[in-house]
């Protein structure tokens, strides 16, 4: 794309595996699942700064696997350490929410989301008729109220179609996806179901996701999500309702224009030309986290399978 920048991280620190981006003024922040650390990113597209290590103590991460932020704070969340690290928008730690987390170490961080005012996690696999509980955002983390269905009734599999990746605005509005399926549930702040989109992909973007079959005994193990690939990946909601996801190396936008009518805007197709053979990437930017500035109309795009954070004018 014509309006691409790339920022590549320099020799002296590598980033390993992007698990979450955020953006805190003019610093972008990655959580590298890898290295077990956070890098912070100036705009220059340089580390200015490493944040944690590997360990189990106070603002070290077991398996880092997502970063987010409300006005005022940071949290992070930490599967095989069982916990949310919330720190200021310094990185000084403030409190740690010992909570088991569902996933694994490449979908955890799309399960949860926060407000200035609460914490929503998935409940997974664990036999709860709810898959969502909401907590309040600040100590002593009290468990408020649980909302949107299980999909897979125990003694089912696989079970992992239970997983939901959740997304709020400022507003309070909420989205839902379940792994696998073209929908996405969109919620109010009294966490009543509002309406449903059906997102129409071409058949041969359909993943080819194992049928549901009864079990002898529930699985409890993040094994069984071996074989079941998300189809949209963690909804962006703005707060005029207009939805973005990422599938593959696509970004898709869907605009809301009221009264619960939804236009699908826009596809596009990230990759790029590579500096030194300036051969364009033939399989394109595979997408596992992007965050969007809509001041700057920019959006920064993360990799599981590569070292770089790219960045790109959003144009529309």
């Amino acid at each position: 794309m014509a309006d691409s920048s790339v920022e590549s991280l320099s020799s002296s620190a590598r980033l390993g595996q992007a698990r979450g981006l955020i953006k805190v003024d003019d610093s972008l922040y990655v959580a590298d699942g890898q290295q077990n650390c956070i890098w912070a990113i100036d705009r220059q597209g340089k580390i200015s700064r490493r944040i944690g290590r590997s360990g189990r103590g106070p603002g070290e991460f077991g398996d880092i696997s997502g970063i987010m932020k409300n006005s005022d704070h940071i949290f992070t969340v930490d599967i095989s350490n069982a916990r949310i690290q919330m720190f200021d928008l310094n990185f000084n730690l403030q409190t740690i929410f010992n909570h088991v987390i569902s996933g694994n170490p490449f979908t955890s961080g799309k399960m949860m989301s926060v407000t200035d005012s609460l914490l929503f996690l998935s409940e997974g696999i664990n036999d709860f008729d709810q898959l969502i509980t909401v907590y309040q955002a600040a100590p002593p983390f009290d468990s408020l109220t649980s909302f949107h269905p299980r999909l897979i009734p125990p003694g089912m599999q696989p079970a992992a179609y239970n997983y939901v990746s959740i997304e709020t605005n400022s507003r309070g509005d909420i989205a839902v996806t379940y792994t696998g399926l073209p929908y996405i549930f969109l919620y109010d702040n009294d966490y009543e179901l509002q309406h449903v989109v059906y997102v129409g992909l071409p058949k041969e973007d359909l993943p080819d996701n194992p049928p549901i079959k009864p079990v002898d005994k529930p699985a409890r193990t993040v094994a069984e999500a071996i074989g079941v690939t998300h189809l949209i990946g963690k909804p962006l909601l703005k707060d005029d309702g207009s939805l973005y996801f990422s599938k593959g190396s696509k970004l898709y936008f869907i605009r809301h224009q009221g009264n619960n009518k939804y236009q699908a805007e826009w596809i596009k197709y990230y990759t790029y030309a590579n500096p030194e053979t300036h051969k364009e990437k033939s399989s394109g930017i595979m997408i596992s986290n992007f965050i969007i500035d809509e001041k700057e109309n920019t959006v920064y795009l993360g990799s599981f399978f590569e070292e770089n954070i790219y960045r790109f004018g959003l144009s529309k």
